[in-house]
């Protein structure tokens, strides 16, 4: 019977477990195409009627209307989903039901048939099936017998009982089917036999030999029938055939596509076409429908097989026509013939010679391998080296067996048969040219088929030896894959077969020290191809028969028998890349046990790194204590021990993993690391012990030595007394430690004969020290005994001295001679000494009494005494010294020399001395001293008369022309020469003449201090020296320090002027007029050299720029030739510095002129580009016009624009770029990273910054657009922090629009304990900022919330709900509402920042704003400094640029700036404008109402001081103020109308505050809140009034960040004692000493029973005494503490003031702070101090950079200074 198959599905059912939705694959039997189906004893119909069941089953069969739309065709609900309807009306068994798609003929099947036919048979002892006895054993033979007998008589075709007849073929061919019907027992029978027939005795073959016997070949005159295909329907019933598949056959019922279907299929497309997902879907699409289309057909023509189907679904399928076709010859029979004589003379096929070298290979060398992988065996397991090595030696010695053994042979045998070979080879023939030619082809085809035939027999060895090596190692297959961790005594580790290959594992040599095997899994595939590759070279090298069987020939290249060959250019041998990649695979399986053991090392790798030895190093830097060495001994140690108790050879299927080498590796790092642990206290204690024994030594040296002064015995004294309470105590506990080390070093150290020495001497010094400090007691009491009376003895003899020297003192109340006064003075110098000497002997006389402290210091006023009476003496003989040699060089010496000036005031200090000595000596007693004085007293008074004419005639002025207008004054001629004596001049009476001498003499007075301060001036220009300086990399000097020449230029010119209205310059008018003009010159030169400098030195660096030279070629070259003249003049200033040669250089000033005046042009030039740059984008008003040269300056470097982004987009601190400048995305200040949905690429721009910037701009509105959108197109806001995707910003604004709708007050509860709860826990600093603002947001929220409750609000109309800012969803965008103002969100990125807390104040505020955006307006909250007025503006905004307003702004710079506003559409808040002046006011007025009336007009361009610009009008304009303040004025009323008011003076402390903490995680915020109100408040009420003090909103806002701050170290502690230290931190330094105990009052009363924990500054402390001690001062505590508290400050402000009292420390306590922190900086103490550092201040580096920041500029500040 025919068979065909269909794919059912199967339903999961629970009495069938076995098919659970399993697709399975059935086949059944079907008649041959064209035949009728079987309607006789197999069919179940016939089964079915003599059933009730069956009559029943056909009767519902047979009423089904053919005409049906819908009939039914398959049966739902059966086992089977793909079971057809028409079986329902045969009885059927369970098992029968399931699958049982039989074609008609086939119905009769059934298990239960089966197993009643062969429940009988049983089987022998050889395993084959026999019959019972109740059958006879020959009856099944007889019959076979009778039957092949009958067919024989018949003259029945021989394959009458052939497979392919099936007993269909009857004597007409086989026109009709066996009409008889067959019972059951029949068929009974009939199965029988067959079972029976198996047992016939048939020769024994193997399968390859039955499968070639049992194929016969029919006849030619039987039919072939052609391919089972199914009968086409009638024309007329196609379409009634289509519309039963499409519609009665439902797709469930087709099983779907099974996966390894698809998988097949898509292995068959190429990679880069599966990449194309979309087409990748359509295939899919249309492929599942052909298939379900192709398979609902096969269901229906498989159920119209039966006729009765047929007949009732309406459908006619029209019988297969069957083509009779004859066969009367085999039509291939001559090309068999020809291909016989082909393979015969052609190939030699069966050449004799082929069939014996066939034959001979095979029987001896038919077994020999190029690899014996029983040896193998036996070697294993073996290295790759010695692996590699094995094949090389076995491949040469199989090589060499072939060519030494094979080869020879089979030319033996090609020698034997040379008479066939020449039997075969053409015979003689007329032509001897021609057979020879013949001869010799035929001869090298022979000989190439024997070639072709040894290639063959090579490739099979080769192929062989391949596959027995890839069978080998295929063992392996299964990998050595484990789970867990590798078990010692199970799996892997107990292999039942031979591990072949050592994998050794070793660390990595290169980068980061790391374990790996060796040799890598990579270069093992490697070593495995070598292998694969010497196998196959190792017979490449065998040469062809005929070279053994003839001479050589000269020159006569040696051929090689061809084998696989490797060479992958010429063919590609599947052999070997199958072989490969086979070992490959089953290599690259077994690396991942290896790979995963490699991580048992993973808890000791680190000891491989640099960094174990590092922090060792560090651990030992730290000075730990011996219980923390101990316990990393302990734990290095432990990792030895462990490492030592690993196995050294790990079993791993294919590989036998070595650790030896690493697991020695890293125990000897492991004890190497202890060994430098143990050495450093070795080392330690050994240092220690010696500086115990030194200080042992030290004590006894200084105990033992003798003094030889007093001090050596007082000290000596001292420092014995002080040994027992202080060296000594301190020595013992130095012995405890050492005792500790010791115990130490005995457990873990082995020490050597010198340590124990040490050891010994150390700790038996106490014994040995005691009797040496009492023996030294006993002597130092004698040696103050005998010092006691050596000083007695030396004061006596001091005593006797000092009445000596008063003996001589009183000898001078005698002495009057004046001759002698040389003398006298000279004894009174020598007394002056003496007295010297005694204060000194005084002092060591007091010394040594208070070192023997004898309880007295004696005084001895005596020297005091002398000293007093001695002094006069000394200026009475002084005095008269002194006059007679002045008076001698006077009168004596040259006129012309003598100075009157000096000698005038030499006389007038002469004679008042002399005048208080006759005064003091005027008692009886002093009578020759009196007498002395009076005489020289006497003598000046004579010498004064002369003195006018002195003054006149000595006057250093006096030129020839003034003695000649003396000269006929006095009438004769009077000029001296130069020997003449004043005494000479003095004798010519020119008394009389005094009047007109000294008329003349004060006119050449004045003329030469005139010329004199000429001369000084030009000495003084010809010493100045001009500073230059080469500016940065340009080769060109600069003009440097001019301060100072300025200052005396100008100082010049003042004087030059003065002396020049002089009446006395008449001398030498010329003179000065020149020097005027020379200075006047230079003033101009200079001015405009400065001028010229600055400019060059802002335009060089631009210009400098190749951009901008190309942007602006004008301005270029004019730049180029004020460069070149610059550089003139700069290149000879520099050969000589001298200011006036310099500044002599030819036409010098009028090349500055010039260059001054092209630069303004270039200035002009330069600002129109850069308005055209700022017109273009508009942000760039926002820079200053240097930060927009500078971006300007390098267009191809986009990166040269971060520094400012913050500056043109207030959310954005840098873009994130790629390796090729391609901008990714955006990141804030906060490090919140954006990435763009499109890279923007800045070099498309082509050097154009604002275009690329424009682009950036777009591409954030776009962003933050998709993702506000994205976020509030949920329906349920999803808990916040749940969820960390999203920027900041847009988190919040979405959130605000929820809560602005979602108005249930115990959502808005439970909603804020959620994100307070996630606050308190770990989160990242972006986070924590996030959840912090919508805490703030959402507690807002929910006071709105609770109040409209309270209020009983329902409508949306009423005041108090659409007085609340309020976000909306208004055609996918956010649209603020207030009021009746409605404004759209701007979607500028603002970053990850905080929220302003939200109180009344700052609503009413926003209703005023947004009030004034309604109208075209502009904001201006008013009210005192801290008040939030600048903040609400920002947080309203959050975009907004803040300017600060300063007395020096003029109108031109708020236009320009009013020009970004308006063209970028920006929010701008100018805080403090009335400090503006007033005139500048009024102009501003102007300006912004220019804005406004543009904005109310819904322009699109408008004119502004003359420039048409773009108009954005969400541009706004917000003032603050503060009304009172000094320097305000007040704002004139064109301005006063264009803004709105609102003041702002109070701001709600304790909502801030309370907000405030809960968004820093406090849990009693609101308690805490009115406790840090209480606090200002009080101590604005108790505490003194001083300047610095501060309770408002600022003071506030600090204790709140510094509460934060505190939170984020400790979350765990008491949440008084953190806001209690924030108060103390911001609050006690700034404090005057006698209000910090009332301050102190009031927090004991605002926080009782809270004590703080004290401060532990450890290392900090140290380091400031330290630095104390280096600058000479003293640590006294207050000043420590005052150090500690600026440190504390500095923790918590941007920036801070020292004040006080001058004197007090403040520069100092900065200094010492900056040097403390350094130096724990420099001795890595930092992390150690911090750590240190319990529940306290928290020691940060941007501290240090503060401090030193101050140190700098206070260094600066003194430099200048």
């Amino acid at each position: 019977m025919r068979c065909g198959f269909a794919i059912v599905h199967v339903k999961s059912e629970r009495n069938f477990g076995c098919y659970h939705g399993v697709t399975r694959c059935v086949s059944f039997p079907a008649p041959p195409a064209g035949r009728q189906p079987q309607t006789g004893s197999l069919s179940l119909l016939h089964a079915a009627s003599t059933t009730p069941c069956g009559i029943t089953g056909m009767a519902y069969w047979l009423v089904e209307n053919s005409l049906t739309s819908k009939p039914k065709i398959l049966e739902r609900g059966s086992f089977t989903i793909a079971a057809p309807s028409k079986e329902k009306k045969f009885y059927h068994r369970v098992s029968d039901a399931i699958g049982n798609n039989y074609s008609p003929s086939a119905r009769h099947l059934s298990s239960a048939r089966i197993y009643e036919a062969t429940k009988f048979i049983h089987r022998d002892e050889l395993g084959h099936s026999r019959p019972l006895s109740r059958f006879s054993e020959d009856t099944p033979r007889q019959r076979y017998e009778t039957d092949t007998n009958r067919h024989s008589e018949d003259n029945s075709p021989i394959y009458a009982d052939t497979p392919w007849s099936n007993g269909d073929i009857s004597e007409d061919n086989g026109d009709n089917y066996s009409e008889s019907p067959m019972s059951p027992a029949e068929f009974d029978r009939e199965s029988m036999d067959v079972y029976q027939m198996c047992d016939r005795d048939v020769p024994t073959y193997d399968a390859l030999t039955k499968a070639c016997l049992s194929i016969t070949f029919p006849p030619y005159y039987i039919s072939t029938l052609g391919l089972p295909r199914a009968s086409s329907p009638k024309q007329s019933d196609k379409q009634r055939f289509l519309e039963l598949v499409e519609t009665c056959i439902d797709g469930a019922m087709v099983a779907p596509l099974a996966t390894d279907w698809l998988q097949k299929i898509f292995s068959l497309v190429p990679t880069r076409l599966l990449a194309l997902e979309s087409a990748k879907t359509d295939f899919l699409e249309e492929l599942d429908e052909d298939y379900r289309h192709s398979m609902k057909k096969g269901m229906l023509d498989y159920v119209l097989l039966d006729e009765e189907e047929q007949e009732r679904l309406g459908v006619t399928v029209l019988p297969k026509q069957i083509e009779k076709v004859g066969r009367y010859d085999f039509p291939w029979h001559e090309n068999v013939n020809i291909a016989r004589i082909f393979m015969e003379s052609e190939l030699y096929v069966t050449h004799p010679v082929m069939s014996a070298l066939l034959y001979h290979f095979h029987t001896k060398y038919g077994d020999i391998r190029l690899l014996s992988v029983s040896e193998l065996r036996r070697l294993m397991p073996m290295t790759m080296p010695e692996l590699e090595q094995h094949i090389t030696e076995s491949c040469r010695s199989a090589a060499d067996t072939l060519l030494q053994n094979w080869l020879p042979e089979s030319a033996v045998l090609v020698d034997e048969h040379r008479d066939l070979i020449e039997d075969c080879m053409p015979v003689d023939n007329v032509f001897m040219w021609e057979m020879k030619d013949t001869r010799i082809e035929k001869m090298d085809r022979f000989f190439e088929c024997i070639a072709s035939l040894m290639s063959n027999l090579l490739r099979s060895c080769v192929k062989n030896s391949l596959d027995e090596l890839v069978a080998f190692v295929e063992e392996y297959v299964e990998g050595n894959s484990y789970e867990g961790e590798y078990d010692l005594f199970a799996g892997l580790a107990l292999p039942n077969r031979i591990v072949p290959v050592n994998l050794f594992l070793d660390t990595n040599l290169s980068g980061e020290p790391a374990l790996r095997c060796s040799p890598s899994f990579e270069d093992i595939c490697k070593k495995f191809e070598q292998m694969v590759d010497v196998m196959v070279k190792s017979v490449t090298k065998l040469p062809r028969v005929e070279h053994r069987l003839f001479e050589k020939v000269d020159q006569l290249e040696v051929t090689y028998i061809p084998c696989v060959q490797l060479d992958q250019t010429i063919v590609r041998e599947e052999i070997i890349e199958c072989a490969k990649t086979k070992i490959s695979q089953i290599v690259m399986a077994n690396s991942t046990g290896p790979i995963k053991y490699i991580h048992v090392y993973d808890k000791f790798v680190h000891l491989l790194k640099p960094e174990a030895l590092r922090k060792v190093e560090k651990f030992i830097k730290r000075r730990h204590g011996l219980p923390n060495f101990v316990k990393e001994i302990e734990s290095l140690k432990g990792m030895a021990a462990a490492l030592a108790s690993m196995p050294v050879y790990v079993p791993m299927n294919f590989f036998l993993l070595n650790c030896e080498n690493i697991n020695n590796v890293l125990m000897t790092k492991a004890r190497w690391l202890t060994e430098i642990m143990v050495t450093h206290i070795v080392d330690t204690s050994r240092v220690f012990n010696r500086s115990i024994c030194t200080e042992y030594d030290t004590i006894v040296k200084k105990i033992t030595a003798q003094s030889e002064t007093t001090e050596q015995l007082v000290e000596q004294e001292a420092y014995v007394e002080f040994l027992q309470t202080g060296e000594i105590y301190t020595l013992r506990e130095k012995h405890e430690k050492a005792a500790e080390n010791l115990l130490f070093l005995m457990e873990y150290a082995l020490l050597i004969r010198d340590d124990i020495q040490l050891n010994q001497r150390t700790f038996s010094w106490p014994e040995r020290i005691m009797p040496m400090i009492l023996n030294t007691e006993q002597k130092l009491q004698k040696e103050h005994t005998i010092a006691l009376r050596r000083l007695k003895e030396w004061k006596r003899v001091f005593v006797k001295t000092l009445e000596e020297a008063q003996r001589q003192i009183r000898e001078f109340k005698s002495k009057d001679r004046i001759p002698e006064a040389d003398q006298y003075v000279k004894q009174l110098n020598e007394l002056s000494v003496t007295l010297e000497l005694f204060k000194e002997e005084r002092q060591r006389v007091n010394h040594e009494e208070r070192l023997l402290n004898t309880g007295h210091q004696g005084e001895y006023p005596e020297i005091e005494a002398m000293i007093v009476t001695k002094e006069p003496y000394d200026r009475l003989w002084q005095a008269a010294v002194n006059f007679h040699s002045e008076y001698e060089k006077w009168m004596n010496s040259p006129f012309l020399e003598v100075n009157a000036e000096e000698v005038a005031e030499e006389v007038q200090s002469l004679w008042r001395t002399a005048y208080k000595l006759t005064r003091l000596f005027a008692s009886p007693e002093y009578r020759g001293p009196l007498r002395a004085a009076m005489t020289i007293k006497g003598k000046l008074e004579k010498f004064r008369i002369h003195m006018p004419l002195i003054n006149v005639l000595c006057n250093p002025g006096i030129k020839d022309r003034h003695w000649q207008l003396m000269s006929e004054q006095v009438g004769f001629d009077m000029k001296p020469d130069e020997e003449m004596p004043l005494n000479d001049m003095l004798k010519q009476g020119l008394e009389k003449h005094i009047d007109q001498l000294k008329d003349i003499s004060s006119r050449a007075s004045k003329e030469f201090a005139l010329e004199k301060a000429l001369s000084k001036m030009k000495s003084d220009w010809e010493a100045v020296d001009l500073n230059f300086t080469v500016y940065k990399n340009t080769g060109v000097s600069i003009l440097a320090s001019i301060d100072d020449v300025e200052a005396l230029l100008d100082d010049h010119i003042v004087k030059t002027a003065t002396m020049k209205n002089s009446p006395f310059i008449q001398s030498f008018e010329k003179d000065v007029n020149e020097w005027d003009t020379t200075l006047r010159r230079i003033k101009s030169i200079v001015d405009s050299w400065l001028k010229v400098q600055a400019a060059w030195l802002y335009l060089q660096p631009i210009f400098g720029s190749q951009d901008i030279r190309n942007q602006i070629p004008k301005e270029g070259a004019m730049f180029e030739q004020v460069d070149e003249h610059w550089r003139s003049i700069m290149k000879t200033a520099i050969v000589n510095t001298n200011a006036l040669v310099v500044m002599s250089q030819p036409q010098m000033l009028e090349k500055l002129q010039h260059s001054e005046s092209m630069l303004d042009e270039i200035q002009k030039g330069l600002n129109d580009y850069l308005e055209t740059k700022r017109l273009f984008f508009p942000r760039f008003f926002f820079l200053s016009n240097d930060e927009l040269l500078e971006i300007l300056s390098e267009t191809t470097d986009p990166l040269r624009v971060q520094p400012h982004l913050k500056k043109c987009f207030e959310g954005i601190a840098q873009l994130t770029f790629n390796s090729d400048t391609v901008i990714l995305g955006m990141e804030s200040a906060e490090k919140e990273q954006v990435r763009f949905v499109n890279k923007i690429v800045p070099a498309e721009a082509k050097g154009l910054v604002e275009k690329w910037l424009l682009q950036v701009e777009e591409m954030v509105w776009e962003m933050m657009e998709e993702m506000v959108v994205a976020g509030g197109g949920d329906d349920e806001a999803k808990s916040p922090g749940s969820d960390g995707r999203g920027s900041g910003s847009a988190v919040l604004q979405v959130l605000q629009a929820k809560c602005g709708l979602a108005a249930y007050l115990e959502r808005s509860n439970r909603q804020i304990d959620d994100i307070v709860e996630l606050v308190r826990g770990k989160l990242s600093p972006m986070a924590r900022t996030t959840l912090g603002a919508l805490i703030v947001i959402d507690v807002h929220a929910r006071d709105v919330v609770a109040e409209l409750l309270d209020k009983n609000i329902h409508s949306p109309q009423d005041f108090q709900w659409i007085s609340q800012l309020r976000y909306y969803w208004e055609e996918q965008l956010v649209i603020v509402r207030m009021i009746t103002t409605r404004v759209p969100y701007g979607y500028e990125y603002l970053g990850n920042t905080g929220r302003l807390v939200i109180t009344s104040l700052t609503d009413r505020c926003y209703r005023t704003l947004m009030g004034a955006l309604q109208l075209n307006l502009g904001g201006a909250p008013e009210g005192p400094a801290g008040t939030g007025k600048t903040e609400t503006c920002k947080d309203l905004a959050k975009a907004c640029v803040v300017f600060n307003c300063s007395d020096g702004l003029d109108y031109q710079a708020m236009g320009k700036f009013f020009k970004g506003l308006a063209q970028a559409g920006a929010w701008a808040c100018f805080d403090e404008f009335n400090r503006i002046e007033l005139e500048v006011l009024s102009v501003i007025a102007q300006q912004v109402q220019t804005i406004q009336r543009a904005v109310a007009e819904q322009l699109q361009r408008f004119v502004f001081e003359g420039t048409e610009l773009s108009l954005d009008p969400s541009c706004s304009i917000f003032i603050t103020m503060n009304p009172g303040y000094a320097g305000r004025s007040e704002l004139p009323d064109n301005l006063k109308v264009l803004f709105r008011t609102v003041a702002m003076m109070v701001p709600d402390y304790a909502m801030i505050g309370e907000i405030s903490l809960y968004s820093m995680g406090f849990v009693s915020a609101r308690s805490l809140a009115a406790k840090i109100v209480a606090t200002n408040r009080l101590c604005s009420e108790q505490l003194s009034s001083q300047h610095h003090y501060d309770y408002g909103m600022r003071a506030v806002k600090s204790v709140l960040m510094a509460a934060g701050n505190l939170k984020l170290r400790y979350p765990t502690e008491q949440e008084d004692i953190l806001l209690l230290r924030s108060i103390n931190d911001v609050n006690l330094p700034k404090f005057l000493s006698h209000d910090i105990p009332l301050f102190e009052g009031i927090i004991s009363d605002l926080f009782p029973r809270v004590v703080l924990p004290q401060p532990d500054y450890g290392p900090l402390m140290t380091a400031l005494h330290d630095n104390i001690a280096k600058r000479h001062l003293q640590p006294v505590p207050a000043f420590v503490e005052k150090i500690i508290q600026i440190y504390d400050m500095i923790q918590l402000r941007h920036g801070l003031m020292v004040v006080g009292n001058p004197l007090a420390g403040k520069s100092s306590a900065l200094h010492v702070l900056a040097s403390a922190l350094s130096d724990l900086s420099i001795k890595k103490l930092m992390e150690e101090h911090m750590g240190k550092r319990s529940k306290k201040k928290h020691l940060s580096k941007e501290a240090i950079r503060k401090i030193k920041y101050k140190q700098m500029m206070w260094k600066t500040y003194r430099h200048r200074k």
